[in-house]
């Protein structure tokens, strides 16, 4: 079971999920950049930015009535 299945989401909730995502991959690049700044020889601290940065730029170039219809129709909500 998916986490839909035991806690179903709400319409509203879907149509938000994708800017929530977008907002903690930003947060992780800035975390990422501020520890860069303390600890500029711990390459571990940043592992995962350019990742996050090449995610956010994909995010950015989708159709946003694909995204929500697609998490929509996964959720079994009618577009």
């Amino acid at each position: 079971y998916g986490y839909n299945e035991i806690f179903p989401f709400e319409k509203i909730e879907i149509d938000l999920i994708y800017y929530f995502i977008r907002m903690r991959l930003a947060m992780s690049v800035t975390i990422s950049a501020h520890q860069k700044q303390i600890q500029p020889d711990n390459h571990y601290l940043v592992i995962s930015e350019k990742p996050a940065w090449n995610l956010l730029e994909k995010l950015t170039n989708i159709d946003l009535n694909i995204v929500h219809q697609t998490f929509r129709s996964i959720c079994h909500f009618s577009n």
